[in-house]
């Protein structure tokens, strides 16, 4: 069942950030079982992780963030980089006292998980990238064309319609549930427009700034990549539109020193979304696959 929302402050950066957790804190019973710490992509926040806690928070305690500018956290600011965002994280589970964690990041999620998981090793013992941004490189041509494009589109506000349709042909199945996933999107994109559109265009920039190519090589917990089969915006279309997906992972493999790799049929970018059950399933066989 999907929690209640909470809030917690944390003290650097000294923020107010938005959660769900579905364990109580004070029950025996919850403290003793694993800790899933899950980070969404860009533009959404913990509705992406919905469904997916439903299948696992039976063996799992599963806390899922609003990163500061999303969802719940939309007025909580800063400059919007990777490595803001890692601090964030890792400043949230800090204050939260968690140990031995599995974190789990979707999209922009997982370029940030690979920088919080390198600042805390002792406490990361697993990481799980889905659909993750920043293993796919791009030139500062490339780079100036994204930014350009991104400025472009948001320029002014969209009407629900069109927000709607722009996010239709990256789900392979369950596209009904569309507007479910992005509600919080369209109402910072309505009634929020300038505070949204610099969090976009200042996030899309730490991406393309802070790529996570070369600390893959560092990452020394159990690493387990997924990408759907049917990925429309990794590896990005418009500018290398030859790019496979199993060119990222293997480019992954390569670099990750423990890694488990998969492709995931009939699934777009927002795999945790449309396929709940086939990831909770990935994510548990990882898991009882790493234990000691």
């Amino acid at each position: 069942m999907w929690s209640t929302q909470s809030f917690i402050a944390i003290k650097n950066p000294e923020l107010k950030i938005a959660f769900h957790d579905s364990g109580n804190v004070h029950s025996d019973t919850q403290a003793t079982k694993p800790v899933l710490f899950f980070v969404h992509g860009l533009g959404l926040s913990s509705t992406m992780w919905k469904y997916v806690v439903e299948h696992l928070e039976y063996n799992y305690r599963c806390i899922a963030i609003d990163l500061p500018g999303h969802g719940a956290s939309w007025n909580q600011r800063g400059n919007f980089s990777m490595t803001f965002y890692a601090q964030v994280v890792r400043s949230v589970i800090e204050e939260m006292k968690l140990t031995d964690i599995t974190l789990v990041g979707h999209s922009l999620g997982g370029q940030v998980s690979v920088i919080a998981a390198l600042q805390m090793p002792a406490i990361v013992s697993r990481l799980v990238l889905v659909s993750s941004a920043g293993i796919e490189s791009f030139t500062n041509e490339e780079s100036g064309k994204i930014i350009q494009g991104a400025e472009f589109i948001y320029q002014a506000p969209s009407d629900i319609n069109k927000i709607i349709a722009s996010y239709a042909p990256h789900f392979s199945m369950h596209g009904e549930r569309i507007r479910e996933l992005i509600d919080d999107n369209i109402i910072q994109q309505t009634e929020r427009f300038s505070s949204f559109r610099e969090m976009i265009i200042a996030s899309i920039k730490g991406m393309l700034h802070e790529p996570i190519i070369a600390f893959l090589q560092h990452l020394h917990q159990p690493v387990l990549v997924l990408y759907g089969e049917k990925d429309q915006l990794i590896p990005n279309k418009w500018l290398h539109p030859l790019m496979t997906h199993l060119q990222i992972t293997e480019t992954a493999k390569h670099k990750i020193i423990k890694s488990t790799i998969e492709l995931i049929p009939n699934c777009g970018h927002y795999l945790p979304f449309e396929q709940p059950q086939i990831f909770s399933d990935k994510l548990h066989q990882f898991h009882l696959s790493t234990e000691d």
